[in-house]
């Protein structure tokens, strides 16, 4: 599998604490997206959006990012016109941060033993917000069913496989993670995933990768990085 990433490199116009600039970089990727008939018609469609991104970086002691300062941030998709189109419209669409230089990578069939997320993977059951009372299995079972469903919904002809790609999981935050959207506050969590070895797992990890773990990937929530 093949997805690609845009770098961008961007100057603040404004301190953004940390727990809200991932919303603002939302904000911003969706006024984007405005600016393009195709891209206006993805941002308004029900289902998957199939990207993700991961907030600023490198990150501040204090927790605070500063106004003037320059800072990096990824966006990720297996569609490279999305990103091709975000590449040459960001620029003129961001309000919270002047972008001064983007670069596109392409990165194909990465062999992945362990991946990890970077920001909080939200998980909802039932109107709720997983929690480590409910179990690993059946996370495990959410984590799966949530790549096959994206796979599907970018590649149709992709078959399901009978077991899940995920040899092991692990959480690695002692408490649930807080994350800002909006009005609202939602619940996520950090976690290490062991991955298969066979071509379908690999597939799907990879997916992960480009797509973002779990929900929520659109404001930035399940950005991964991974491990040979």
């Amino acid at each position: 599998m093949t997805y690609y990433e845009l770098i961008v490199t961007a100057r603040l116009t404004q301190d953004m604490p940390y727990f809200t600039s991932q919303s603002i970089i939302a904000n911003n990727i969706n006024r984007t997206m405005l600016l393009n008939p195709k891209l206006k018609e993805l941002h308004g469609r029900q289902g998957y959006k199939n990207y993700v991104f991961c907030n600023f970086y490198p990150m501040e002691k204090e927790k605070v990012y500063r106004k003037d300062h320059v800072y990096l941030f990824n966006l990720r998709s297996p569609n490279r016109n999305f990103l091709l189109q975000m590449k040459s419209l960001l620029p003129k669409a961001s309000r919270d941060f002047h972008v001064l230089a983007t670069e596109l990578r392409t990165y194909s069939n990465l062999f992945i033993s362990e991946i990890s997320n970077i920001t909080p993977a939200i998980c909802t059951i039932d109107d709720r917000y997983w929690v480590k009372e409910d179990g690993i299995d059946l996370l495990m079972e959410r984590i799966h069913t949530n790549v096959v469903k994206k796979t599907k919904d970018y590649n149709p002809s992709f078959e399901e496989p009978k077991e899940n790609f995920i040899q092991y999981i692990e959480q690695i935050n002692r408490k649930p993670i807080q994350v800002k959207y909006k009005s609202t506050t939602l619940i996520g969590n950090r976690f290490k995933i062991g991955v298969k070895t066979d071509e379908v797992s690999q597939y799907l990890a990879n997916m992960i990768l480009a797509t973002g773990l779990l929900e929520k990937n659109t404001i930035g929530s399940g950005y991964c990085f991974f491990h040979k």
